[in-house]
């Protein structure tokens, strides 16, 4: 008896742990960073950034491009099942975790979003 009242408690208490997670992760926002601040000390961290696509390459499920600010440019690589409408000249919101390759700083996209202006 007491093991199927763990099992449950167990249970329940994961559930709820999933749910909470989800619900903080929908509304966290993280700061504006502009693309000359970001060094190899943001490697492995999560950050946001705004600018304007300048090169575009797209794969089957793979997007490279060059997103370019009012300080610097850093390419992004956004791995997505989804279609993106992304298009030279865009200006997107990308959210995602700095990277190294190839002794070079890069943007692994999580989230992207076109901005209208």
């Amino acid at each position: 008896m007491q093991e199927k009242t763990l099992i449950k408690l167990s249970l329940v208490t994961s559930v709820v742990g999933v749910i909470a997670l989800f619900i903080i992760s929908f509304f966290v926002k993280y700061d504006l960073i502009a693309i000359t601040d970001i060094n190899e000390d943001f490697v492995g961290k999560t950050i946001r950034i705004e600018g304007q696509i300048i090169s575009l390459r797209q794969m089957e499920n793979t997007y490279i491009f060059e997103l370019q600010d009012e300080t610097g440019v850093i390419p992004v690589i956004a791995y997505t099942e989804e279609q993106i409408n992304l298009e030279k000249n865009s200006f997107v919101e990308v959210t995602g975790i700095i990277s190294m390759y190839t002794c070079k700083l890069e943007l692994k996209a999580e989230k992207v979003i076109l901005q209208n202006f």
